[in-house]
């Protein structure tokens, strides 16, 4: 079995992003009211901050209905290895007639074929999105809901994602304060984040450094968030598990520069960077 990670915390470090009263930012994991998520990062230094909500989705038949649902639906793209084996499956979702891909990596994530019955699947997630925000901030309103989602189906435990930043420039997060939902359905899996060696640098790959990992075990219907800037200055990942089951994994950002094929892009959808004073950090 390996040894998970011990959770440390370190010094605070000198500040290198605006603080939240110099820059103010809403925070989606401090809901006004109602039941508060766990705190797994606050690093005021670096503006970086992770939330988790232990079983958002509480009611087993609730959550089995959209586990099963984007299973069977979803318009899954099989990512794989040198060596032919399958990495994990990857399915992209968009909003308001964005035409986006996303790129992980060196791997395009495209829009399904055209003869890809998308109506199910574009029916639960929008099921899905309604739920989580009704559940976890009911205060903000449909017009703030992210417009895209990128999902993962990890059949096995042996299927998993190395350390990685969510960057892309679709959202902005290495400019911005950028806001990640991240919902987990299926089975347990084990979710590492720490932060870059390399700090806020942006070239090369991550070097996360392994005497600060933060981890939580993401079970069914459990929701987690990064916020801030916390895809500049941290990494992630979801290592292998011996014995874990399927799991499917929804995590939804928010498009701020759309592509140029984007019909969306005639429409303002390529923007600078949006820190202005206070705003949802979306």
């Amino acid at each position: 079995r390996r040894k998970q990670p011990t959770n440390t915390v370190k010094a605070p470090v000198e500040a290198v992003e605006p603080s939240l009263q110099e820059d103010p930012m809403e925070l989606f994991g401090q809901p006004p009211s109602g039941r508060p998520p766990d705190t797994v990062l606050y690093d005021e230094g670096r503006r970086s901050f992770a939330f988790h909500w232990r079983r958002l989705l509480n009611d087993d038949e609730e959550s089995q209905h959209f586990f099963g649902g984007l299973r069977d639906s979803a318009p899954w793209c099989e990512l794989t290895r040198r060596d032919g084996s399958v990495k994990r499956a990857t399915a992209w979702y968009v909003r308001a007639g964005c035409a986006c891909t996303y790129t992980y990596s060196s791997e395009r994530v495209g829009m399904p074929r055209e003869d890809c019955d998308l109506h199910v699947f574009s029916n639960i997630m929008e099921e899905l999105t309604e739920r989580v925000f009704q559940l976890a901030r009911p205060d903000w309103g449909e017009d703030t809901w992210p417009n895209c989602a990128n999902l993962n189906f990890y059949e096995t435990g042996a299927q998993a994602v190395g350390w990685h930043a969510d960057d892309e420039s679709l959202f902005m997060g290495r400019d911005d304060d950028c806001l990640i939902l991240s919902l987990s359905l299926g089975a347990t899996r084990e979710f590492w984040l720490a932060p870059n060696a390399k700090g806020g640098a942006a070239t090369g790959p991550p070097q996360p450094d392994t005497g600060a990992i933060s981890w939580v075990n993401l079970e069914h219907g459990d929701l987690m968030t990064m916020e801030g800037m916390c895809q500049k200055y941290y990494v992630h990942c979801v290592p292998s598990a011996r014995s874990a089951g399927p799991r499917v994994n929804v995590t939804w950002r928010w498009i701020r520069e759309h592509k140029r094929q984007c019909p969306l892009t005639a429409k303002g959808g390529r923007k600078g960077r949006r820190r202005k004073g206070k705003g949802k950090g979306k």
